[in-house]
C-alpha cells in the first residue's frame, strides 16, 4: 500500500506462460483520478509497446505514482495485447487505505489543567480491503504528563506512549480514541500518533498547543 500523498511504484509483470513467442505485445494501463503519474494530472493511460515476448520469458515494467487524497490504487486496471493473442486483463487487488486525524485545542493560558486530544482512523478503502491487527499509537511530549486515555489504552512510561488494539477495521469502519495530558510547563506541546496494520500500512498525524 501507499500512503496518501506519498510516491510508490506500480509493478506489471508479463509473462509469457504459454509455448511459442507472443509478437508485438502492447501493454495499456488506465490510471484512474487520484493517482499522479509523472507529475501530471491524475487520471492518465500508460501505453508500452513491449516486442515479442519468448515463451517463459517475463518482462517487468516499473512506474512511479503518487497517491492524491481519495485516490485508489485498486482502481488501476492494465490490459495486455499481442498480434497473435486476443488478450487478457488484470487489476490490482483491493488494498486497504488508512486516515488519521488527530484534533485537540490550539491555545489554552490554563496549561496545567488537563488538555484532550482526539484521534480518528478510518479505513477509507472502496472494497473489501479491511485492515488487520490495526494497532495505534500516541507519543507523548517530553513536557507532557499522561492522565488517562479512552477504551483502555494502555500508558508506557518508558516509551512515554499509549497504545491501543484496534484489531480488524473495515472499510469504512471510523474508530475515535481521546487521551488527556497537563503540561509539565508553559510552552507547545506536539503530540504525535500513529496507526500500523499487518498490511504494511502506517500513517500518522499530529496536534499542537
Amino acid at each position: 500500500p501507499i500512503p496518501v500523498n506519498k510516491e510508490g511504484w506500480l509493478i506489471c509483470s508479463i509473462t509469457n506462460s504459454g509455448n511459442g513467442p507472443a509478437q508485438r505485445v502492447k501493454l495499456r494501463l488506465n490510471i484512474p483520478n487520484g493517482i499522479q503519474y509523472k507529475k501530471s494530472v491524475t487520471g492518465s493511460r500508460i501505453r508500452e509497446e513491449l516486442g515479442s515476448i519468448a515463451p517463459e520469458q517475463t518482462i517487468v515494467k516499473r512506474y512511479k505514482i503518487k497517491v492524491l487524497p481519495g485516490g485508489k490504487v485498486d482502481r488501476i486496471a492494465a490490459n495486455v495485447k499481442a498480434d497473435n493473442f486476443e488478450g487478457c486483463e488484470c487489476e490490482i487487488p483491493p488494498t486497504p487505505t488508512l486516515e488519521i486525524k488527530k484534533t485537540g485545542i490550539e491555545k489554552t493560558n490554563k496549561p496545567h489543567e488537563p488538555i484532550e486530544y482526539t484521534i480518528v482512523v478510518k479505513n477509507t478503502s472502496s472494497q473489501k480491503a479491511p485492515a488487520t491487527n490495526c494497532i495505534l499509537t500516541d507519543k507523548l511530549p517530553r513536557k507532557g504528563i499522561f492522565v488517562s486515555a479512552s477504551h483502555k489504552g494502555t500508558y508506557d512510561s518508558k516509551t512515554h506512549m499509549v497504545t491501543w488494539k484496534l484489531g480488524t477495521l473495515l472499510p469504512g469502519a471510523i474508530e475515535a480514541r481521546t487521551i488527556l495530558i497537563k503540561a509539565r510547563r508553559d510552552g507547545k506541546l506536539v503530540d504525535k500518533a500513529k496507526v500500523t496494520c499487518d498490511e504494511g500500512i502506517s500513517v500518522d498525524d499530529e496536534a499542537v498547543t
